[in-house]
């Protein structure tokens, strides 16, 4: 690899898109950095998406099209990581747009660096009213020894490791980092971004980080909402997976209070936004999975101090899930 001239494979799936597809495309092959691939994975459109790519394909030779039947966005993204030729791995959705920087701003600052993962900031553009505004996606004071945004951390020099987003949209992955510790995307689950986030995020030794808004995320249906309610219990396997993640790393004594934390905050937000038909179900398999999770090893004097620990008590005590049945949907 040369250092120098990182090569960047940047992967787009594209379901029904064609709306927003040419901002998209554009944003990435205007950058000012030219080195890299550009991979739209096709997912079974049914509208015009695949006429607009096989037309900007043929005018820009980065651009590669895969097509496949529709299995989502986590199948999606997978067949780019299988497909990708680059030395890093930048995911855009097919609505949102990137800085025209970014991958030039990237490029010299992982110079002659060996960088897992590069995490940057967000501005929300609301479709409704047409309106764009910076969205902090983290804070940059939760990072210890943070000089500037060629400081090499760890995730151990996150004070919050489980707090801002979980979108891998802003970030880039060293792919042999991916490679190495077979992170890909858990197919047919709601959640597959948090999964992978998190899975690498705790993998990483070496992680670079800008409060600069280089992506451009875009919100304009609720079509992601009814997804994500219809498919709230996937919530479970999320946690399921990150616990044995931390237990695997031999993380769990440093982390099993932000771990625990995770959970109750979590899974509160997603019995909220859960129908009100399955809460009762959703209720009871997450009291289950709180009571075991503060378990011997946790300290209660300490867990009182941790933020929303109310929400646990809450939920444990059935007073949430009381005041929710109870009003009126």
């Amino acid at each position: 690899m040369n250092n120098l001239q990182p090569k960047i494979s940047v992967i787009i799936p594209v379901y029904n898109s064609e709306k927003y597809i040419r901002k998209c495309l554009d944003s990435v092959i205007l950058q000012t950095y030219e080195v890299y691939e550009i991979l739209c994975i096709n997912d079974g459109s049914t509208d015009n998406s695949l006429k607009i790519l096989q037309e900007y394909a043929q005018k820009d030779s980065r651009i590669k099209i895969f097509n496949q039947e529709n299995k989502g966005p986590a199948a999606a993204r997978n067949c780019g990581l299988q497909n990708a030729t680059g030395d890093y791995i930048s995911f855009v959705d097919a609505d949102d747009w990137i800085s025209l920087t970014l991958y030039k701003t990237f490029a010299q600052l992982v110079e002659n660096k060996n960088v897992d993962i590069f995490i940057f900031n967000a501005d929300v553009y609301n479709e409704t009213c047409e309106d764009l505004y910076p969205r902090g996606f983290f804070d940059i004071n939760s990072w210890n020894n943070h000089t500037s945004d060629e400081t090499i951390h760890n995730f151990h020099d996150c004070r919050n490791p489980f707090s801002g987003n979980y979108s891998v949209c802003n970030k880039i992955y060293r792919k042999s980092f991916l490679e190495e510790k077979d992170i890909k995307f858990v197919e047919n689950n709601v959640f597959e971004g948090q999964i992978f986030d998190l899975l690498a995020f705790f993998n990483s030794e070496s992680i670079l980080v800008s409060e600069n808004n280089f992506y451009k995320y875009r919100i304009h249906n609720t079509s992601l909402m009814q997804n994500l309610k219809n498919n709230i219990f996937d919530i479970f396997k999320v946690i399921e997976i990150v616990d044995d993640c931390i237990r695997v790393q031999n993380l769990y004594d440093e982390y099993k209070y932000a771990l625990f934390q995770y959970k109750y905050e979590e899974l509160t937000l997603r019995f909220i936004e859960s129908r009100f038909i399955v809460k009762p179900q959703f209720y009871q398999k997450m009291k289950n999975i709180l009571l075991l999770a503060k378990d011997s090893t946790l300290d209660f004097n300490v867990c009182k101090q941790l933020k929303n620990f109310s929400n646990y008590q809450k939920i444990v005590n059935s007073d949430c899930f009381e005041f929710y049945m109870n009003r009126s949907i």
